[in-house]
C-alpha cells in the first residue's frame, strides 16, 4: 500500500505531544466503502428522497482514516483532534491526499488496470 509523509506547519496535538509530521496511507476498499457510506445523507429532491454524499464530510472522513502518526503509528487521530487542525495544515493534508490518490491510480494503470471502464482490460 502506498503512503506519503506530510509536514505540518502548526501540527496536531495528541495528548501532550504536538505532531509536526504525519503519514497518509492508502485506504483499503472496505475503508473506502465505509467512508462513502458515512458521508451520505438523505435529502429531499424534486423527485423524492435521495442519498447524497457530502463532499466536505467525505474529505474529512477520508483524511481521518488515512492519517498515521509518523512517531507513534499505533495512535490514531480522533475526529475532535482533526477538527482542531489549522486550515493551512488541513489544506496540506488535502493536497497530499490528492497526490496519494494520483500515485495509486498511476500504479494501477501501470499494472494494466484503468480507472476508466471504457479502457479497462
Amino acid at each position: 500500500m502506498s503512503a506519503i509523509e506530510v509536514p505540518l506547519q502548526d501540527g496536531i496535538k495528541i495528548g501532550e505531544t504536538l505532531h509536526k509530521k504525519v503519514r497518509l496511507r492508502e485506504l483499503t476498499i472496505g475503508e473506502q466503502l465505509q467512508v462513502n457510506t458515512d458521508a451520505e445523507r438523505v435529502v429531499a429532491t424534486p423527485s423524492g428522497y435521495a442519498l447524497v454524499p457530502s463532499p466536505s464530510l467525505l474529505t474529512f472522513l477520508t483524511l481521518l482514516r488515512q492519517i498515521v502518526l509518523v512517531n507513534d503509528p499505533g495512535v490514531f487521530v480522533s475526529e475532535e483532534q482533526l477538527k482542531k487542525c489549522s486550515s493551512r495544515d488541513f489544506d496540506a493534508l488535502i493536497v497530499a491526499s490528492g497526490k496519494l490518490e494520483s500515485t495509486t491510480l498511476e500504479a494501477a494503470e501501470a499494472r494494466g488496470r484503468s480507472a476508466d471502464p471504457e479502457t479497462a482490460s
